[in-house]
């Protein structure tokens, strides 16, 4: 038996405080890629409160893997032109995920990365090119300290509200969850080690009782014990960070076995991808491989039901897109964190989580007393619930601390601790991914539709979460034991304004695990419109309670109705377009207006639950809150504007009205520091005012005056916590004097409240003037000596040795040396940059040589010299900043030169005929080519161009890639021409290398060369059909098979070739008539002949006598002796009407009813036709006859989901008895009361059953 893992593991390596160091000015840095490109682990950690944005001016090149793309080729590519693609674009491939036809590549040196998109992206093979997004962590602020599980079972016990939690207690009286059910974290991995998580990880036997270092389940993982490690390329999924292991606990750590925290599955097989590394960032090619993994394993009968993906951010990858599409073809659900910018998602899209796809649950997190989590992304239309994120305990993972500050340890203070406190959505998630798995333990009959469903219907809206998501906040107990608990929600829709376009209309209707129809848009103008779920564009699952349809409006309108049994929304409802509302000031004059949108004026605005603080009030007319504060507290309030449609939205706001004034009474440090170095900074902050403040943060600046401000320069920032009344507090902070600073004269200052985070009765009093502080380099880097070849190639690589030194007395840290080509001998960065060389640090006094392989330039040639220039790139401030290049020798660059020394072939041929070619290629030139395209050609003379002359122009037949030559070398290339088939007389063969001028040459104008002449005589073949035949009678929409047999009865074998089976009204076989299916056929020699099937597909809406027939060479590829002897008749065959056919065969209601009252009916339905149904509706109906009739009373309907051929349901369906009626009626329903099914006999839907007696209450 082997583990591999437990062999390998590298605990020790990971800590210490070089690494914290390096970690936490890392996690700075990524923090400003969130806007444009970055996904991030959604947990927020103490010490990083600023929150930057980087927009695409920025550095684009750390928000994805450099050199590498993303392209997805359209569906029927073929390798071969897939291949040739990334040779033409110099790219080389590193992997394809092969189910999803993407390829994972690295493009060519020197490129940057939006060339190669848009290199790929003209290409016609190609769907989509992107970059491989940066996916990594953001980092938030978090005060409070709360170690119990409240999220499970909350009676108050750490300070919050009752009952604000998901009600794990009671649902775990129905279930703790299966061994046989198993969720994927997709994350920074797990600590497989961890006592309470152990005993529910999946574990791959086949790997862990075979050999070591084999794949012994075949599966292209080598030892995939507990999942694998997609960053690395390898099998150790060891969490090295901690928030995978955080997340795997809340999902499904070990319950009732005595120690530690319970998971909300006591219960489940938790399996491990590792994308993510130990510093909280990875890619999204390892994003789209964990998925890949996870699907391979459902779909080779592993009980995978979820994803847990508590990361986010960045742009929108059409990429990962497709790969959480395929997970719902495998039903696989895709849980995903909301984010926590505290933002709208319904506004700013937020990635994965913002992806439109119905496999897809987005969470977002919740507070101890059932509040949005202040950090918390929401969406009333695309965040689908709520779940504990605040404070969250759970596991550690060994000797990781995700905050990096020793304060989250369960125990606190225990460095050793197995538990850790943590927050943000990151944490919300797993307790949805660990209710669905709870879901499908308590029936594991459940599919993705109806687990996610039974989440919806089980959520809680409670008043303070209200309107933040679709369902609320989630409840494990009423999802499991879930009885008529409908929800409706208008999910898409459109304005007035789009009249004439297209759009699409959705919404969720459901009740418990199930879809609820039927569904129905009235337009204000009256139109109604039927929305389906049906699997059919636009809607994208079947069963998924996503009512969906296509309209175009045809005229303005005001405003839709939705509505459903489930319920009833008129949109567009109104919008609140104000997110925050500002602090107040004790006594002081507030005034504030929210903005609204959208809906139909006037609007009415309310106070919908909470209070406003004392001396404020809402004008309901204008939406302005105002008035002076009378005390001092914050208050939480939900305020509702409705319209004159009585359409309405509710939000959730705060105030908190203070009285505060942070003041800096004292700072000093030292008075001289070098640059790189870390000063102590001594300082006292003070309130005085008259109320308490928040947490708020101090920071150290240095300013080339006395006046400090926030446009200074900022070296360190410290948490300073709360303070009180009349309160001070001293800090000590470490900084960093900038490596890049300019030496001189600065004064150290301090600023309280940064960022502003606190409201203050005098805003301009918060900074103070330090000591001044003189600030030197000790680092003076320079070249002393640059050496390489005197001459090469174009394009040759060649090595450049430079040696560099420090000649100060400090220490460097890490920068690159660069090399140049320069027209003289001064280098300077304005000349062409050829390649970068990394020192990671070199001591006051010592040098270092460093070695460079770099190609030159393909498109350089001459004489250059060669020189080197030291920290290029400005990242070591020098004492001396102008002795930093140094040229060396001369360089003479050449040139390829491309020639044909001879080109051969066959003297005679015929029209359509495959002939070999031999061409001998040369590189005469003093330098190496790339690779080349060899293109072949006919001529009328001896001159060729590979264009049109006027004579009917050079005719290209064939073409080879040559992989490069060097200098002097020469190849022979045999390549295979086609003659065109309607081709006679005599030609040239020619040949011209690099035609699409890849290389560049010394010589452009002697690539061609022209040999033998060629002699084409007409085509020798002569394809006929000998005969044909299929069945006499056949069904609309059916696959007949029908036998033909081809000759060639010419004197010469022909090439392959498509034969097309046809229908036709006559007895004479065209191209014209109905194509019904082909084959193709090899190659046929001189009087052979061959029997082939064509399984031709009847149309299905054909019927009556037509002539079966068919045709040789449909597509009329081989040239032929006579090209009028191709057709063939066959016999007549009689086609009858096709299409599916819904018809009831039996009612069953009851014998008696009063009017007003609700009945019960059963009804059977059935397809009888020969071709599959999309669903539609029953309808049901009471008659004064025993036929239904359009003064039939329809009392009810109900919805049928598609049915396949001879296939036949059982429907309960309820109708309501009119009050007014009274008497003897029938029974009877309609199939497909909306017609929306096409039917080969559409007069049949109707069936009456048993009479009923209807008497007045």
């Amino acid at each position: 038996m082997k583990n591999p893992i437990l062999e390998t593991r590298k605990g020790g390596e990971i800590m210490g405080a070089e690494r914290k160091g390096k970690r936490s000015v890392f996690i700075r840095c990524l923090v400003s890629l969130l806007t444009f490109t970055a996904w991030i682990l959604i947990f927020f950690a103490q010490g990083h409160a600023q929150n930057f944005k980087l927009g695409n001016q920025g550095h684009p090149e750390e928000s994805y893997k450099k050199g590498e793309l993303l392209i997805k080729f359209k569906s029927g590519v073929l390798k071969e032109i897939q291949d040739k693609i990334h040779i033409r674009h110099g790219s080389e491939k590193i992997k394809k995920f092969q189910s999803l036809n993407i390829h994972h590549i690295k493009v060519k040196k020197n490129m940057s990365i939006e060339e190669a998109i848009v290199l790929y992206q003209v290409e016609p093979e190609i769907e989509y090119a992107e970059p491989n997004y940066l996916l990594t962590i953001v980092a938030f602020p978090n005060d409070a300290y709360f170690p119990y599980l409240w999220g499970l079972s909350n009676a108050g016990q750490t300070g919050g509200t009752p009952g604000a939690d998901i009600d794990a207690s009671r649902a775990w009286d129905i279930s703790i969850g299966s061994h046989d059910v198993v969720v994927g974290v997709i994350d920074t991995g797990v600590d497989y080690f961890h006592p309470d998580l152990q005993e529910n990880l999946w574990t791959n036997l086949a790997e862990y009782q075979g050999t070591a270092g084999g794949d012994d389940d075949s599966n292209g993982y080598m030892d995939d014990i507990y999942g694998i490690n997609a960053y690395e390329d390898g099998f150790d999924v060891m969490d090295d960070h901690g928030h995978g292991t955080h997340v795997a606990g809340t999902i499904g750590a070990a319950g009732n076995n005595g120690i530690g925290v319970a998971g909300v599955n006591w219960r489940v097989r938790i399996v491990s991808c590792k994308f993510l590394n130990r510093d909280g960032y990875g890619y999204t090619d390892g994003a789209v491989e964990c998925l890949e993994y996870m699907r391979m394993l459902k779909d080779g009968g592993v009980n995978l039901v979820a994803t847990n993906n508590s990361w986010g951010g960045g742009g929108y990858s059409q990429t990962l897109y497709d790969a959480i599409d395929a997970q719902r073809r495998s039903g696989i659900l895709f849980i995903a964190a909301a984010g926590n910018d505290n933002i709208d998602n319904d506004q700013f899209d937020f990635y994965p989580a913002s992806y439109s796809l119905p496999n897809l649950l987005s969470v977002a997190a919740t507070d101890l007393n059932d509040r949005k989590a202040w950090f918390s992304n929401y969406g009333r239309k695309t965040v689908h619930v709520g779940a504990p994120g605040m404070d969250i305990v759970s596991l550690r993972a060994s000797e990781t601390d995700m905050y990096g500050d020793g304060q989250h340890f369960i125990p606190s203070g225990d460095p050793g601790a197995q538990y850790y406190r943590a927050s943000g959505t990151s944490m919300a998630t797993p307790h949805v991914t660990g209710l669905a798995a709870l879901i499908k333990s308590h029936n594991l009959n459940n599919d993705w539709q109806g687990i996610k469903n039974l989440i919806l219907s089980g959520a809680e809206e409670s008043i303070n979460f209200y309107g933040t998501t679709i369902a609320g906040r989630i409840n494990a107990y009423e999802s499991l034991t879930c009885a008529n608990r409908p929800l409706f929600f208008a999910l898409k829709y459109t304005d007035a304004s789009q009249v004439g376009e297209v759009t699409t209309l959705a919404a969720l209707s459901i009740n418990c695990g199930s879809p609820l129809g039927p569904v129905t848009v009235t337009v204000s103008s009256g139109e109604v419109i039927a929305l389906m779920d049906d699997g059919i564009a636009p809607d994208l699952a079947e069963r998924d309670g996503i009512f969906s349809a296509s309209w175009i409006p045809s005229a303005p309108f005001s405003f839709l109705t939705f509505s459903s049994p489930a319920g009833r929304e008129i949109v567009p409802a109104p919008s609140i377009l104000t997110n925050l509302l500002p602090s107040g000031l004790l006594n002081t004059a507030y005034s504030q207006t929210l903005a609204v949108s959208g809906g139909t004026p006037p609007y009415t605005w309310s106070v919908h639950s909470g209070s406003l603080p004392g001396g404020l009030n809402l004008n309901g007319a204008t939406g302005e809150i105002s008035g002076i504060p009378s005390a001092t507290g914050a208050w939480s309030f939900t305020l509702k504007v409705a319209d004159s449609q009585d359409a309405f939205v509710t939000k959730p706001f705060s105030i908190t009205v203070k009285d505060i004034d942070l003041v800096m009474t004292s700072i000093s440090g030292p008075a001289a520091g070098s640059l790189g170095q870390q000063i102590a900074i001594t300082t006292t902050v003070k309130n005085q005012g008259s109320g308490s403040s928040a947490g708020f943060y101090v920071s150290v600046y240095l300013s080339v005056d006395s006046a400090i401000n926030t446009n200074d320069l900022a070296i360190g920032t410290k948490y300073a916590g709360s303070l009180g009344t009349g309160e001070q507090r001293a800090l000590t902070i470490y900084a960093t004097i900038p490596a890049t600073l300019a030496p001189g004269a600065y004064y150290l200052g301090v600023i309280a409240d940064t960022g502003n985070r606190v409201a203050e009765l005098n805003e301009g009093n918060n900074s103070l003037a330090g000591n001044p502080i003189s600030i030197i380099s000790e680092v003076d880097l320079i070249i002393t000596s640059v050496s390489a070849p005197s001459s090469a190639g174009m394009g040759q690589q060649i090595t450049v040795t430079s040696t560099v030194k420090n000649q100060g007395s400090g220490n460097a840290g890490e920068f690159y040396v660069t090399l140049y080509l320069s027209m003289d001998s001064t280098i300077t960065s304005d000349d062409i940059e050829i390649r970068s060389g990394h020192v990671s640090s070199l001591e006051g006094g010592g040098q270092k040589t460093v070695t460079i392989d770099v190609p030159l330039p393909v498109s350089l040639s001459g004489t250059y010299y060669i020189g080197t220039i030291a920290d290029g790139r400005g990242a070591v401030a020098e004492s001396n900043e102008n002795n930093n290049a140094l040229a060396g020798n001369l360089i003479s660059i050449t040139r390829a030169d491309l020639i044909f020394t001879s080109v051969s072939g066959p003297l005679n041929a015929n029209a359509g005929q495959q002939i070999a070619i031999s061409a001998t290629v040369r590189n005469q030139g003093g330098g190496g080519s790339g690779g080349f395209y060899i293109t072949l050609y006919l001529s009328t003379d001896s001159t060729i161009t590979g264009w049109d002359d006027g004579g009917g122009g050079d005719i290209a037949i064939g073409q080879a890639y040559v992989n490069g030559l060097a200098s002097g070398a020469e190849q022979v290339v045999i390549v295979n021409g086609t003659i065109p088939v309607n081709l006679t007389g005599s030609y040239y063969l020619g040949a011209i290398a690099d035609g699409e001028k890849i290389v560049p040459e010394s010589n452009e104008n002697n690539n061609a060369l022209h040999g033998n002449q060629i002699v084409i005589a007409g085509g020798c073949s002569d394809l006929v059909i000998a005969s044909v035949s299929g069945p006499t009678n056949g069904n609309a929409g059916q696959q007949v098979p029908v036998s033909v047999t081809v000759k060639n009865q010419g004197s010469c074998g022909s090439s392959g070739f498509y034969l097309t089976a046809y229908l036709s009204m006559d007895t004479v076989i065209t191209p014209n008539d109905v194509s019904i299916g082909y084959v193709y056929v090899g190659p046929l020699p001189a009087g052979g002949q061959q029997s082939v099937t064509v399984n031709g597909a009847l149309p299905s809406t054909f019927g009556g006598t037509y002539y079966l027939g068919a045709i040789a060479d449909s597509s009329n590829g081989v040239a032929e002796v006579s090209e009028g002897n191709n057709a063939f008749l066959g016999n007549p065959i009689l086609i009858t009407g096709g299409g599916p056919d819904l018809v009831i065969t039996s009612i069953t209601g009851p014998g008696t009813a009063i009017a007003g009252q609700q009945i019960e009916v059963t009804v059977i339905v059935k397809n009888r036709g020969n071709a599959n149904s999309r669903s539609f509706y029953i309808s049901l109906h009471l008659s004064s006859g025993a036929e239904l009739t359009s003064n039939s009373v329809q009392i009810g309907s109900g919805y049928c989901s598609s049915m396949g051929i001879g296939s036949e349901k059982i429907r309960t369906l309820y109708g309501t008895v009119p009050a007014n009626l009274a008497g003897t009626y029938y029974i009877g329903a309609i199939a497909d009361s909306n017609k929306v099914v096409t039917e080969s006999n559409e007069n049949n839907n109707s069936f009456v059953g048993n009479q009923i007696s209807i008497t007045q209450p």
